[in-house]
């Protein structure tokens, strides 16, 4: 039986990991909850606010969930939980194992624990520390907000930008720009828009951006960081 079980094991989807992995948040104080389960339950709260870009453009995989099907029917493009899952998760941790590890070792721990238990350079870290979970949803709603306005309106057809190497590239240019905006306590549309406005003229539809794996998710955000100024 182990030897059937090892030799016939496929591994599980990422997306239906964190969704799996969230299911109990309602069952947990938000003190408690790990970078994995905050991400999750922000990436939820993206794939159905109504004023989200992401709204009905983040795919729960593979369950059906008809709700979010009437939501997603209309759009042109999605990603996969795991993307919006793990854009946000490395705002605050650069190693969420390790930080779930210690939160569970031994006695249930508050996420503010961590501070003493390992450096983390992440931008938004100490916002996750204290809780402030509704800053760092304000903070990736309106830079996607921004880049909805900058990059996805204009869009053209088979635009690279709005792919899933695309949409991890906007993740990491957020990750550049989140801990200045954080400790400038501006956070809103307008700064981020502000800050986009030099790289909304680049065409992701070109060759040069065609790659579908990391390369190509590189290429875009190197791109978008030199017109913006970030190296």
């Amino acid at each position: 039986m182990f030897a059937t079980i090892n030799s016939t094991q496929k591994p599980v989807d990422k997306s239906l990991t964190y969704e799996l992995f969230g299911y109990n948040l309602d069952e947990e104080e938000e003190q408690y909850w790990s970078p994995d389960k905050l991400a999750v339950f922000l990436a939820r709260r993206l794939a159905t606010d109504a004023n989200s870009p992401l709204r009905g453009r983040i795919l729960v995989a593979p369950k059906k969930d008809d709700a979010l099907s009437r939501i997603s029917a209309g759009t042109s493009w999605k990603v996969s939980t795991a993307v919006a899952v793990e854009g946000v998760m490395r705002l605050f941790t650069s190693n969420p194992k390790k930080d779930t590890t210690n939160l569970l070792d031994g006695e249930r721990k508050k996420r503010q624990a961590l501070l003493s238990l390992r450096k983390d350079k992440s931008p938004l870290r100490q916002a996750y520390l204290e809780s402030q979970d509704a800053v760092i949803y304000t903070m990736v709603l309106n830079f996607l907000l921004a880049c909805e306005s900058s990059f996805w309106k204009g869009a053209q057809p088979g635009s690279f930008i709005t792919k899933t190497v695309g949409i991890q590239a906007l993740f990491d240019i957020l990750r550049l720009l989140a801990e200045k905006a954080y400790e400038q306590r501006d956070i809103s549309v307008k700064y981020f828009s502000d800050q986009l406005r030099e790289a909304g003229g680049i065409d992701f539809s070109g060759d040069e951006f065609r790659n579908a794996s990391g390369s190509g998710r590189a290429a875009i955000k190197n791109a978008i960081a030199s017109a913006i100024g970030l190296k």
